[in-house]
């Protein structure tokens, strides 16, 4: 898993993290610094008009909340982006 590069859908509806099919993105991979364990920042892909980012809301899981809760997407972050954007400027 990369960041800013795989591309994760939602499993199930959750109380937090929204409805089943939603995208999210990883966006970083924060370190604990006690324990030195590895968690995933996530957000939404949101089109500004200017590009993709992070949606208003962000999440930090461990690996297996990430195995449990999401599948990887075939599409990679850019090529999604790409698409918000044609989708955006009305060129679907």
């Amino acid at each position: 898993m990369q960041a800013w590069h795989t591309l994760l859908e939602l499993k199930d509806n959750h109380n937090r993290l929204g409805f089943k099919g939603w995208t999210f993105f990883i966006v970083d991979f924060p370190i604990d610094v006690e324990t030195g364990e590895m968690f995933y920042m996530i957000g939404n892909p949101t089109f500004t008009g200017l590009g993709v980012t992070t949606g208003t809301s962000s999440y930090i899981l461990n690996k297996k909340q990430v195995n449990e809760l999401f599948n990887v997407m075939g599409k990679t972050f850019k090529e999604y982006a790409k698409e918000l954007e044609d989708e955006y400027f009305g060129r679907v």
